[in-house]
């Protein structure tokens, strides 16, 4: 498909945050027309903003612009990408990202995660929302919910909630659990946390946990949170710490490697699920997105009770859908050795009632939006 940078020349100086809002409204608006709006550049100062695009003619390339919010470029050139193994395409998709499944990976993990993982993240989420005050006469938005763990500890303080996330099957688990318990207060969305199809500034708070935490284009999410977020609000994201200090995923690599010698472990970098792994990124992100008086608490852990390998096992496979890719070249046969070993190992942890407590470290990092009283 043809290649083209288009240029816009303002008469007044631009702010980054507006840029970002209006290439969303492309994203949102772009698929109809076969268009697919790459990567953007801006000059602040100077007004200028560069958009990077593929369309099947410069013309259907300006009518996304148009219909999105109709700042149309003065200038589009057709370009010829250099280079040899060009990545631009798969770097600013996140659909498309190496490290990121597809939503219907997350799909058929939902009833899992919903069974095996999510309870346990419900003392988190009550620290979490405790950290941000959130009180019952406040709106509050889960950003990347899953099956909701920080929205439905929030719809059970009263507070009024929207949950949303990518995956539908992990929302049908969310709506399930507010049935089941009588939550008036909350409901669900589909939608992608990189562009949130709700209005600026209207939510009291705003919160992700171990959500936005492993999207591949993090500041922009971050982003969307911060714009949706009520002047005076709180915008609060829940990561994992260090991976060397995350006990279920290093049991399960050491278990795999007794099945699976040349298996080399985590690359380096790490997956996305530890870009923020260091508490001092954190806080940087959050800065970068203009929220004020940021804190990062790192005294918290994640803590899994299991008392077999079965349940380890289910832990890890119903987490994230990377621990399937992990294992899509090892047979069943391996896979059953895979789990004994993860037996043996939690019999050589459990404490004399049998049980044994796989911690990880944490970051909580929150901030707030600047405005209001």
């Amino acid at each position: 498909m043809p290649l083209f940078l288009d240029v816009h020349s303002l008469d007044d100086p631009v702010a980054l945050r507006d840029v970002t809002r209006a290439h969303d409204a492309d994203l949102r608006t772009q698929r109809p027309y076969g268009v697919n709006y790459l990567r953007y550049w801006v000059d602040g100062t100077a007004g200028k903003i560069f958009c990077l695009i593929e369309a099947p003619s410069a013309d259907v390339a300006a009518g996304v612009h148009r219909q999105a919010h109709g700042l149309v470029a003065q200038e589009i050139y057709q370009v010829t990408e250099g280079g040899a193994d060009p990545t631009i395409e798969r770097e600013s998709s996140p659909n498309e990202h190496p490290d990121h499944a597809p939503a219907e990976a997350w799909d058929a993990i939902a009833a899992g995660y919903a069974e095996h993982v999510a309870p346990g993240e419900q003392r988190v989420s009550a620290l979490a929302l405790d950290r941000v005050g959130l009180r019952a006469d406040e709106s509050f938005l889960d950003v990347a919910a899953g099956p909701g763990g920080l929205g439905l500890a929030a719809a059970r303080r009263g507070a009024t909630v929207v949950a949303t996330d990518w995956s539908p099957a992990m929302l049908a688990q969310f709506e399930a659990k507010v049935r089941s318990e009588g939550l008036v207060n909350a409901s669900g969305r589909v939608m992608d946390a990189h562009a949130l199809d709700l209005e600026n500034d209207s939510f009291d708070v705003t919160g992700s946990q171990f959500g936005v935490m492993l999207v591949p284009e993090q500041t922009v999410a971050l982003q969307e949170m911060v714009r949706v977020t009520k002047p005076g609000g709180r915008v609060l994201l829940i990561a994992y710490g260090s991976p060397a200090e995350f006990d279920a995923l290093q049991l399960f690599i050491a278990a795999l490697q007794t099945v699976v010698p040349e298996f080399e472990g985590l690359p380096d970098p790490p997956p996305l699920e530890f870009q923020v792994s260091d508490p001092a990124e954190l806080r940087a992100r959050l800065v970068a997105v203009g929220l004020s008086d940021v804190h990062v608490d790192t005294t918290e852990q994640e803590r899994v009770e299991v008392t077999t390998g079965q349940q380890a096992w289910d832990w890890m496979l119903y987490s994230n859908p990377i621990t399937d890719m992990i294992l899509e070249d090892v047979g069943e046969a391996e896979r059953a050795k895979l789990r004994v070993a993860l037996d043996e190992m939690i019999r050589d942890r459990a404490d004399t009632a049998g049980v044994a407590v796989l911690t990880a470290s944490l970051n909580i990092g929150w901030g707030q939006k600047p405005g209001g009283r």
